[in-house]
């Protein structure tokens, strides 16, 4: 499924601020800002009032290890 966000607040890399449009084929971002031509959206969200910020996930550290973070107590 092809999905069109339009117009939302968009946390940038530079840690900007910008309205802008997300593009999403299947389960990925395929752009962000210019959309190419080519992409034919079966759904679009208005994004007017949102923010998107990228997900927060730590892919460096091995999830074996996460049994070794420290913990206050």
């Amino acid at each position: 499924m092809n999905i069109l966000i339009k117009g939302v607040n968009a946390l940038m890399a530079d840690y900007s601020v910008k309205v802008t449009d997300i593009a999403i084929a299947d389960d990925s971002i395929l752009a962000i800002g210019e959309i190419p031509d080519s992409f034919a959206a079966d759904y679009i969200i208005d994004g007017k009032d949102r923010f998107a910020v990228p997900g927060l996930v730590n892919a460096h550290t091995p999830v074996s290890y996460t049994h070794l973070r420290a913990h206050e107590t």
